[in-house]
């Protein structure tokens, strides 16, 4: 079996040490108590589109038989059958765009002033017109559940076993909060009479309904909530200093997790 697993810093393993990161990281704790072939092509500062376009596209390659990539194992060929598939979702305010100019995918964040570490005059720093028009909290919220729910719907499809589970976001607030703000949105924005895209205005967002439909694992563990809830006598015992889990959250989050199973 294969458990692949995909998500953003705390998938990856941000902040544990560089030489053991692969063997201490909550995949490849649980691959080696299930023994399982740890597949993790997580990376720190994912969106939700890039986790969404990863899997998507390593679930294709798989249904007509070329093979997947990451890191850890290199090219593998493996069926649909062999996949345990372990998702942590992360912050709804991030995206992603495909930047010409460097040939690749660039993962973004709504918050102008969270520049990951870029300065003035990058063209990820300065660019706030795309990250302004990506930018409202009812669209980032939606996108956020589609995307939860478009992967579940096309995993359940395929059969594929899957776990889904909230990396951290919100860190400050209770998920109830983000809960309440959804009925919010929805109450508001359901109050119009029409809408310029002729969309169904009776419930255009249907945030609450789409939190509802999204696997409960998704909706009750969210991971920084689960170790900031821990006795400790640190709190760096389990989150390090950038508010990523240390080898113990690790441990702690791979027993959560293999209690879910």
């Amino acid at each position: 079996m294969i458990l692949y697993t995909n998500g953003d810093s705390w998938s990856f393993g941000t902040e544990l040490d560089l030489e053991t990161r692969s063997k201490n990281r909550y995949s490849s704790i649980i691959s080696k108590e299930k023994n399982m072939v740890d597949f993790n092509i997580s990376t720190s500062g994912a969106s939700n589109d890039r986790i969404v376009r990863t899997t998507l596209r390593d679930i294709s390659l798989i249904q007509n038989g070329k093979d997947i990539w990451s890191e850890n194992t290199q090219n593998i060929n493996v069926s649909l059958d062999d996949l345990y598939v372990v998702i942590g979702w992360t912050s709804p305010t991030r995206f992603e765009y495909y930047n010409e100019e460097l040939n690749q995918w660039k993962q973004m964040r709504h918050d102008v002033e969270d520049g990951w570490g870029f300065k003035p005059g990058d063209r990820d720093y300065d660019d706030t017109k795309l990250k302004d028009r990506f930018g409202s909290i009812k669209g980032m919220y939606s996108k956020w559940l589609s995307n939860v729910l478009l992967l579940h719907h096309t995993l359940n499809s395929l059969n594929v076993k899957h776990l889904f589970f909230n990396a951290f976001y919100p860190m400050e607030d209770n998920v109830s909060k983000i809960v309440q703000e959804f009925s919010e949105i929805d109450y508001i924005t359901n109050g119009r009479e029409k809408w310029d895209d002729f969309d169904n205005h009776n419930d255009y967002f249907g945030l609450l309904p789409m939190w509802n439909s999204c696997p409960k694992s998704f909706k009750s563990f969210n991971s920084y909530h689960f170790l900031t809830s821990q006795q400790y006598l640190y709190d760096d015992d389990l989150i390090g200093e950038y508010k990523h889990p240390t080898e113990k959250g690790h441990e702690l989050i791979a027993k959560k997790i293999l209690e879910l199973f």
